[in-house]
């Protein structure tokens, strides 16, 4: 490229934050505003020229966030693109990661208008255009001048350039040709990761335009965004550490993470995982109650980024609160709600649960003899409520198991080309009182802290707390009858995290011994 000239975009909407929660760019944060951080930071950068922070309204501008700073400020009225609101619930199981979301999501498809940054790029005369989130306050100036410096090398062959760091921690760059191919067609970099069948590409990720990052950075576990409650309280807390926003490098905050493991769950789980029915062979089927139900609501008061799902060890369709439950966790305040399905129901019991709106659907195909009236429910939902039109994101999966043959390849080619997203799920063997029928177990060469104890915790249908949801036998000990926030900070919860967070495997209970799904939730 013959030209040098770059650009840093900082987009403020007004009316939503990258998960589509609340903005919070402008709240105080660690002595100023979360955005005066951010371009404070790239004032930094050697590789940028200018800074243009940006808006759809002039009222998204505070003009004190860049008093005594050069930043430019510009404001159009660019609409967002039209698939916005499903790319960002496609996030919301994956949102700590780069990358991992439904649909082939990453992070660098949350927020940014095409438009607005094609808009940014012209008026500078920039050759590249590098998109920084406005909640960023851990941004590493060296690593993004880095970014920049590899994507001018690259960029007659690769349009845009990335780093695998979590969110929050390095931007993304784009130069000003593929800008205006997005802003044309209404797309975000998606469609870069996307599967197509006839069309299949090798992985950008292994590609040159995939910047090398250290192996810590790209293991750090945590969204690094400001952008919620969780994600502010962790920046004071790397912040009571010594690191201090616009200076610590990337490399000095993972370190300081795999330090501190406690800071992945200090505040709370992630994931909640609600089982309304249990259906155990020889009993009756248990029904969790509303007051039961009711214990989950406290966490969605005190953090605003945890999810919950409705499923379990029965089927969920068939408890007649389902559609009530999934109101009342989108009034208290949920992130992200889905529902675990085997498809059974009539339609009006689905025509109600989609009026409640879940984000998302998973239908598992393979969880009773008769696939056939599972793959009509999903095609029902697909036909009734696409997720293009405010319908859930549909997951249609099924266990990849050594005792029956498994035809992969046209299973996900048929889904994708339906609209849903198909995936093979690994075997559980809930802590041995299943058989292992996993065709291989890839899991790491040294075992770590179970990653479940760390991001989730469940509720039962009985309507105790259970430490882990491979526990089907019950065989820890329950957390006491109480509201979520003190099951997760009490024993014998958090005594079981904090042996596993020892390494001490020989003094865990049988069931954490001989589990094999300690590298994985869900």
């Amino acid at each position: 490229m013959t030209g040098t000239r770059v650009v840093a975009c900082v987009e403020v909407d007004p009316a939503a934050g990258p998960l589509g929660l609340r903005e919070r760019h402008g709240e105080p944060i660690l002595g100023k505003p979360a955005v005066r951080h951010v371009l404070e930071a790239l004032g930094r950068c050697r590789t940028v020229q200018e800074t243009v922070l940006t808006s759809v309204s002039s009222a998204g501008i505070d003009r004190a966030w860049i008093e005594g700073l050069t930043v430019r400020t510009l404001i159009r009225e660019f609409p967002d693109i039209p698939d916005r609101p499903w790319l960002r619930r496609a996030r919301l199981w994956a949102r700590d990661s780069w990358r991992g979301g439904l649909f082939w999501t990453t992070a660098f498809d949350e927020e940014g208008r095409p438009g607005l940054m094609h808009e940014a790029a012209t008026s500078s005369g920039a050759d590249l255009l590098v998109r920084v989130p406005a909640t960023a306050v851990w941004l590493d100036p060296g690593r993004l001048d880095r970014l920049v410096e590899h994507h001018l090398r690259i960029s007659d062959t690769f349009e845009v350039a990335f780093t695998k760091a979590p969110p929050g921690l390095a931007p993304e760059s784009y130069t000003v040709g593929v800008l205006a191919k997005m802003a044309r067609l209404g797309r975000t970099p998606r469609e870069m990761f996307a599967y197509r069948p006839d069309d299949p590409v090798s992985d950008p990720a292994k590609k040159p335009c995939a910047l090398h990052l250290p192996e810590a950075v790209v293991r750090t576990p945590l969204r690094l965004l400001a952008d919620t409650r969780r994600g502010r309280r962790l920046a004071e807390r790397l912040a009571d550490r010594g690191l201090r926003p616009g200076e610590a490098r990337d490399e000095e905050i993972a370190s300081a993470i795999g330090r501190a493991p406690s800071l992945e769950f200090a505040d709370g789980p992630r994931a909640i995982l609600v089982e309304a029915i249990r259906e155990e062979a020889g009993n009756a089927p248990a029904h969790l109650t509303e007051d039961g139900f009711a214990r989950a609501l406290p966490w969605f008061g005190s953090l605003d980024d945890i999810t919950v799902t409705l499923g379990g060890g029965g089927e969920p369709m068939r408890h007649p609160s389902l559609p009530a439950w999934v109101r009342r966790a989108r009034q208290a305040g949920a992130l992200g709600i889905a529902v675990q399905s085997r498809g059974e129901g009539d339609d009006a019991a689905w025509e109600a649960l989609l009026e409640a709106a879940p984000d998302l659907v998973e239908i598992r195909i393979d969880a009773t003899d008769d696939e056939e009236g599972p793959s009509k429910r999903a095609r029902w939902i697909l036909e009734r409520a696409p997720k293009e039109k405010g319908g859930p994101l549909l997951v249609v999966s099924r266990e990849k198991r050594i005792d029956r043959e498994e035809r992969i390849e046209p299973f996900v080619d048929d889904w994708l080309a339906r609209g849903a997203w198909p995936v093979i799920r690994p075997t559980a063997a809930y802590a041995g009182a299943r058989s292992d029928l996993s065709p291989v177990r890839l899991l790491p060469a040294e075992r770590h802290a179970c990653l479940r104890l760390r991001r989730e915790i469940c509720l039962r249908a009985d309507g105790r707390w259970g430490v882990c949801s491979m526990d089907l036998a019950g065989a820890l000990p329950s957390p006491p009858v109480c509201a979520g926030p003190e099951a997760w900070q009490t024993s014998p919860l958090a005594s079981l995290r904090d042996t596993h967070l020892s390494l001490a495997w020989d003094r865990l209970p049988r069931p954490c011994q001989t589990c094999l799904d300690w590298d994985r939730t869900g």
